[in-house]
């Protein structure tokens, strides 16, 4: 075998092996990622998943191969909306979590937040009060048309979700799912108040117990396009956890006005 064409044999050699390192080193517990794209997956409760890539978010369906690929990843959990750990994460009928020796790990399945990506992701969750002055609620429901009374949901909560260095603040406010109750249609609100102006982001009104009636929750903010502002997860939850409903909206501005844009749906 003559010099060069050993040279040319290790040449090769070392190639693989570099193409093989760079292979693994983007393939992360089942799931490749692009290095040089951001790329994430998102899981909020029991039902609703998502995904980001080529600067887009889509909703993973449950029956989907991407879900079927997914499964025994790791995930970065938040249990109660609290950091708990990364986990391998299994799903069958609702999510489990095992440790790496796939040691099973409890948590409270109603909260469940976790994402994995290849880019630092920035996740904020905000407790909220009950609402102090309504009288922006009551603004609202004049414009949709809805009655202010035996409330199920009433809170507040300020953020600063386009990082501009001002709060704004946040109303949730719905009757659905009461214990006992006369009325005859159900409703469920979330709005934005920022400079005094109202930005309504969801509403929903069914009549009373139908499979539609939800009560609201913000279920955090989260920058998963890395444009330094957060996208607000809102979900929906029904007599049934599995059949909760996820919105994820962005802050938009369009000829100086602003507005929420659905970017993903679970339903």
């Amino acid at each position: 075998m003559s010099k060069s064409t050993k040279t040319s044999i290790i040449i090769i050699i070392v190639l693989v092996v570099f193409l093989l390192v760079v292979y693994l080193l983007s393939k992360k517990d089942g799931v490749t990622f692009q290095s040089n794209k951001n790329e994430a997956y998102l899981v909020v409760g029991q039902n609703a998943m998502f995904s980001y890539h080529n600067k887009k978010m889509y909703n993973v369906p449950l029956n989907s191969q991407l879900r079927k690929e997914l499964d025994w990843n790791e995930f970065k959990v938040l249990d109660n909306y609290k950091v708990k750990g990364n986990y391998l994460m299994h799903y069958d009928d609702k999510w489990y979590l095992f440790d790496k020796d796939r040691k099973s790990i409890s948590y409270e399945s109603n909260t469940l937040i976790a994402y994995k990506s290849n880019y630092d992701i920035d996740y904020i969750y905000k407790e909220g009060t009950d609402i102090v002055d309504d009288t922006y609620v009551y603004n609202v429901a004049d414009k949709l048309g809805i009655i202010v009374e035996h409330l199920t949901v009433n809170k507040e909560l300020d953020m600063d979700i386009d990082n501009d260095g001002n709060n704004e603040t946040f109303y949730l406010f719905s009757n659905a799912l009461p214990v006992i109750s006369s009325d005859t249609k159900e409703y469920a609100v979330v709005f934005m108040v920022k400079d005094n102006k109202i930005y309504i982001i969801y509403n929903t009104l069914t009549t009373k117990y139908s499979n539609y009636s939800c009560q609201p929750n913000i279920e955090g903010f989260i920058n998963l396009n890395g444009d330094n502002q957060y996208e607000i997860i809102i979900s929906c939850s029904t007599m049934s956890i599995n059949e909760q409903r996820v919105n994820i909206y962005e802050l938009t501005k369009e000829n100086n006005k602003l507005s929420f844009e659905l970017k993903a749906s679970n339903s």
